[in-house]
């Protein structure tokens, strides 16, 4: 078993060097809002915040590829210890090659939603397939040479019984390793 782990590490860690791929991090902080016309997601949620922590790579300036995980802390009146998390890999695109670069994104995952319910002592627990389209800009920072400045606005849609639709705000850095 550690024999193929060891492979296809390897075989990847060939891949992106063949490819002159370069390996990229970023952390973001990340404010939602829901969606006015999804009368579910407006009675459970008022705003949140959170952080988004990703890893991913760029094949020739032009398109990254990355895996990301989200917390969010939800505010709700109606519900204790409202959180959404997701797991999702991000796909993208970016329209210049320049110091300021815009980019169109699209993400899918599995978000995990949590919350204590009310009167009982049992967590109420759903997970469900979600998209986060996005757009958004990329800007180089003039103090480091691979740091840069990701700020973007995202639509973020769960496919469930009760889904989520929230708008996101995400303003944060990712340094991409030579």
């Amino acid at each position: 078993m550690n024999i193929k782990k060891l492979f296809i590490l390897f075989s990847i860690i060939l891949f992106v060097h063949t490819i002159k791929a370069q390996i990229n991090t970023g952390i973001n902080g990340i404010i939602v809002l829901p969606v006015p016309e999804n009368k579910t997601t407006v009675s459970e949620i008022s705003c949140g915040a959170g952080g988004v922590y990703y890893l991913g790579y760029t094949l020739k300036e032009r398109l990254d590829i990355n895996f990301e995980y989200s917390y969010l802390f939800i505010y709700s009146t109606i519900i204790y210890q409202y959180r959404i998390s997701s797991i999702s890999s991000n796909l993208k695109f970016f329209l210049s090659k320049k110091s300021l670069r815009p980019f169109l994104n699209f993400g899918a995952g599995y978000y995990f939603k949590r919350f204590d319910q009310p009167f009982t002592d049992k967590d109420y627990k759903e997970r469900s397939f979600g998209i986060k389209p996005s757009i958004g800009i990329l800007s180089e920072t003039n103090r480091y040479k691979n740091l840069f400045i990701n700020s973007s606005i995202s639509y973020i849609r769960t496919f469930n019984e009760y889904p989520i639709e929230l708008f996101s705000f995400n303003l944060g850095f990712i340094y991409y390793f030579e």
